[in-house]
């Protein structure tokens, strides 16, 4: 049987999730060989730069969410089509080096990091969504350093 925690420990929860996935993931790319940083095919069409560019754009959307929750928006999910979003948010970014780009998630990361911890104990009795975004970009940042992992292994 699942034990049944209390919000404010599902948050804390999310939160480690976060934190630990995303190091994990930014201590990956940190060393990702030149040779496939740019190449296509990481994860679908994106090379783990795109990959990279996709979850600093969900994380710049989670600070809107967040925002919405502070204003008593609690049900707000609301982002259109997820296949637009992420090619509109790779488009944003193609200019940018790899350098840029993880230089971008690195804020990103810890940005947000900063700002789940001035949530306070009532927004997140009130509000589930601040533990859900966090439990679920960290779970993508998971996912996605799997196929990097994997991408990495295939010859260039």
């Amino acid at each position: 049987m699942d034990e049944i925690l209390l919000p404010t420990e599902q948050f804390r929860q999310a939160l480690a999730t976060f934190d630990e996935n995303f190091q994990k993931f930014l201590t990956f790319v940190n060393t990702y060989p030149a040779s496939h940083c740019l190449r296509a095919g990481a994860c679908g069409v994106w090379s783990a730069k795109q990959v990279m560019e996709h979850l600093s754009a969900w994380i710049l959307y989670a600070f809107h969410q967040y925002d919405r929750f502070d204003l008593g928006e609690l049900h707000t999910w609301e982002y259109g089509d997820v296949d637009d979003f992420n090619a509109a948010a790779v488009a944003f970014r193609a200019t940018q080096t790899w350098e840029q780009s993880l230089e971008e998630l690195h804020e990103m990361v810890d940005k947000l990091h900063v700002r789940a911890l001035r949530v306070i104990p009532e927004q997140i009795n009130e509000c589930e969504g601040y533990a859900q975004w966090l439990q679920t970009l960290g779970e993508d940042a998971a996912a996605h350093h799997v196929e990097l992992v994997e991408f990495m292994e295939q010859p260039a």
